[in-house]
């Protein structure tokens, strides 16, 4: 068993069918589904017909099971994980049919992604025309554009089992 600490997982309520809803009361551990309602302990709705689902004491704050099938579905979703003595936080962004499908993304004590410094040293030694691309290299390797979950949502739904939008 691995380190536990905490993980959220979010994902568009009207894509969740019953595999997936069996899944998360698997997690859960309980005999119904909590979905349909608001619930402070571990899945609640949002405004915008997302769902969340969080543990306190998931596997290395992440939700291996649910993760592998919400893939296999082609169901979009955002992971955080809090960091844990060796473990950075992280946030996974899962976007199917897209150019990086999946994000996984380290991040700062602020929730901001995390650039490594010798990953920017060498641009000091750049002439100073070069440093802008060179820069924007970096930061669409550690720190790329992840269009927000409720607006993929919204428009690119037609690839997610033709059920169009949500």
């Amino acid at each position: 068993m691995g380190e536990r600490h905490y993980g959220g997982i979010s994902m568009p309520k009207c894509l969740i069918d019953t595999e997936i809803a069996n899944q998360i009361k698997t997690n859960l551990g309980i005999g119904e589904a909590i979905i349909s309602r608001f619930s402070d302990t571990q899945v609640y709705e949002d405004a915008i017909g997302g769902v969340t689902y969080t543990d306190e004491m998931a596997n290395y704050g992440s939700f291996e099971e649910l993760e592998t099938l919400l893939k296999q579905k082609g169901v979009p979703f955002d992971r955080y994980s809090s960091s844990s003595y060796d473990y950075p936080a992280e946030k996974v962004y899962f976007r199917p049919n897209t150019e990086n499908c999946e994000v996984s993304l380290s991040l700062d004590s602020d929730g901001d992604p995390y650039i490594p410094v010798p990953e920017l040293k060498p641009l000091l030694l750049l002439p100073e025309n070069q440093i802008k691309k060179e820069l924007l290299k970096i930061l669409n390797t550690f720190a790329p554009e992840v269009t927000p979950l409720a607006k993929f949502v919204t428009l690119d739904t037609s690839s997610v089992d033709d059920k169009g939008g949500c």
